[in-house]
């Protein structure tokens, strides 16, 4: 049986000296890997994308460095950006009949808020190969906005093997609401929920692997058995490895982190350092998976919200940061 809440999908260490005893110690500073998200541009839902990737087809602005994507949209589409300014506020603005996105850009803040929505009316209950039906709503820096040599998606993409660091923290201030719908279809799978996501990148084994953790969970109306179980994901979190074979993915819960998942209407501040998640769960990882920390690298990240069924959801994003903690470097004089 399909384990919906799991997401079939497939993104300087700044150095000073100190010197301490005679040695010179370099204290490595916490680093920014995601440039702050101010413009968004839309990319195409097919997926799989095509092979260079989901291309842009409207944006806030040429050269956007976010972008946000609806995996396979039902019912068309989001719009092109419509824009509105009043004082120092401008809004941007996509919809469609599933999905819809707002950006709020006020003068002199360093970050856009970004609002998506999603309703589960025009959603199917099954997808073409029979399976429920899993809508996404996500955003992410974008791939190709720096040279290579700078930045492919993130700031240092590539740059940090896990034990590089000390710590890896997801930074996001965010607020969610959802509900059920008033007519119901009867799917056999109604859930969802907002993440954040890693995905680390092996080049010695060339292998990938999509960490995600979720932020909160919604279960709707769905039969007593399958809401049994989406209780139980609520109460009772367990990591899962929903790839077992190369891309890798492993779902993660906040409990599981030490935080209750964020609730209806709540907005919170949610840091939590993922690294000693990632470690634990490479070194429980399926058979043919490489269980090497030093050969895992941060790369790309992605956020945003999924569903299945009758339900809706609204995710409201302030902030997103993913910021390193690279380990200090010692050495002679």
């Amino acid at each position: 049986m399909i384990q919906a809440h799991a997401l079939p999908l497939v993104t300087g260490a700044l150095l000073a000296g100190l010197a301490l005893g005679g040695a010179h110690i370099a204290q490595a500073k916490d680093v920014d890997l995601l440039a702050p998200h101010w413009d968004f541009s839309l990319r195409e839902s097919p997926d799989p994308p095509a092979p260079q990737g989901p291309a842009a087809y409207a944006s806030t602005v040429p050269g956007a460095t976010w972008n946000f994507v609806a995996w396979n949209i039902p019912g068309g589409d989001l719009s092109p950006f419509t824009r509105q300014t009043s004082g120092t506020k401008t809004v941007f603005s996509s919809t469609a009949r599933e999905a819809s996105v707002t950006v709020t850009q006020v003068k002199g803040a360093t970050y856009a808020t970004y609002k998506l929505t999603q309703d589960g009316t025009v959603l199917p209950c099954q997808g073409p190969d029979g399976q429920p039906r899993e809508s996404d709503l996500f955003a992410s820096p974008n791939d190709k906005v720096k040279p290579p040599h700078e930045s492919i998606g993130m700031m240092a993409d590539g740059k940090y093997a896990l034990t590089d660091l000390d710590h890896l923290f997801s930074d996001t201030d965010v607020r969610i609401k959802y509900g059920n719908l008033k007519t119901t279809k009867g799917c056999a799978v109604s859930q969802g929920g907002p993440l954040i996501s890693v995905v680390l990148n092996n080049p010695t084994s060339h292998q990938t692997l999509f960490y995600q953790l979720a932020l909160g969970m919604i279960c709707g109306p769905q039969p007593e058995d399958r809401q049994r179980f989406c209780n139980d994901m609520v109460t009772k979190p367990r990591t899962d490895y929903f790839f077992i074979k190369d891309p890798f993915g492993v779902d993660d819960f906040l409990p599981l982190l030490g935080q209750p998942f964020l609730k209806s209407g709540e907005r919170r501040d949610v840091r939590v350092d993922i690294l000693p998640r990632l470690l634990k769960l490479i070194a429980e990882a399926p058979a043919g998976m490489d269980r090497r920390p030093e050969n895992w690298r941060v790369g790309h990240y992605y956020n945003g919200q999924h569903i299945w069924g009758d339900i809706t959801l609204e995710s409201e994003w302030t902030t997103a940061r993913l910021i390193a903690s690279p380990k200090a470097q010692g050495g002679s004089p």
